[in-house]
């Protein structure tokens, strides 16, 4: 079974978006004092330009992409760039997949996941921070299949 992102060739431009807003977030913290650094754990996924099964996804755990460090503080985190039109609103929907992979690396460290929405021209207009952790999240099935947590009501505006 091929995921329904790569059957609709949706794959390659919604991994460059990703990657956008990835280094934005790393700029971003580093601008802050925080020291970032790329764990490139997916790196292999992420480059691929080919469709792929999901057989062969599914065995590729979700880790967080990023490790920073503030003072004393070590922590994960993980970006999702979102496009925002002005007739659409914010979606704080992460992978209930991805997110049960997070909860695993509280007992190591705090997990963070940054939303950065862009719009049609790329420019940056909200960015958020959600704090990793066991709650019970609304959920629902996305037109890729993918069953999702609504995260909106645990996030907070940080530019």
């Amino acid at each position: 079974m091929i995921p329904k992102k790569s059957k609709q060739d949706k794959w390659v431009k919604m991994r460059e978006l990703g990657l956008f807003g990835e280094n934005y977030i790393r700029d971003y913290l580093i601008d802050k004092g925080i020291t970032v650094e790329s764990l490139n754990l997916g790196s292999e996924l992420d480059s691929l330009k080919k469709m792929i099964s999901w057989d062969i996804l599914k065995k590729y755990p979700k880790i967080p992409d990023f490790i920073a460090k503030k003072e004393n503080e070590i922590f994960l985190f993980d970006v999702k760039t979102k496009n925002k039109y002005p007739e659409t609103g914010y979606k704080f929907i992460v992978n209930k997949r991805d997110y049960s992979h997070y909860l695993r690396y509280l007992n190591i460290c705090p997990v963070y996941i940054y939303f950065v929405f862009v719009d049609y021209k790329k420019n940056v207009v909200g960015v958020f921070k959600h704090d990793v952790a066991e709650r019970k999240y609304r959920y629902q099935k996305e037109w890729d299949e993918n069953i999702v947590y609504d995260l909106s009501s645990y996030k907070e505006q940080i530019a």
